[in-house]
């Protein structure tokens, strides 16, 4: 239940972002008609994930700006690149998934947990 107030507050802060730069931000129009559907599928499967909220709102956001404004406004330099809000919250959104992962099958094994299986 968490990660969906995660993704409901990166979302409200992604569109809220948005809101602000609009003015500076070119849009991206190259959003086909199935992208919303895709990714709010994408979203559900991030939810599903630990630590998916990140990548789930910045899915959501997208999708919702995409089809709010005619496409994704992009407005953040990053490495070179222009991203929207939500494209940030996408790229940051997979390090708590693959944090989550390593951690998860990383963990040592102990002589003790074999013992409390007999």
């Amino acid at each position: 239940m968490r990660s969906v107030y995660v993704t409901a507050a990166v979302c409200a802060a992604c569109l809220a972002a948005t809101a602000l730069g609009f003015g500076h931000a070119v849009v991206n129009p190259d959003v086909p008609t199935t992208w919303l559907a895709t990714d709010v599928g994408l979203a559900v499967l991030a939810l599903l994930a630990p630590g998916g909220g990140l990548l789930a709102g910045g899915l959501v956001s997208n999708a919702l700006v995409a089809q709010l404004c005619g496409g994704v406004p992009d407005f953040v330099p990053l490495f070179g690149r222009i991203l929207s809000p939500g494209d940030l919250a996408i790229v940051c959104g997979f390090a708590p998934i693959l944090v989550g992962l390593v951690y998860r099958y990383s963990k040592p094994v102990s002589d003790e947990s074999f013992a409390s299986d007999c």
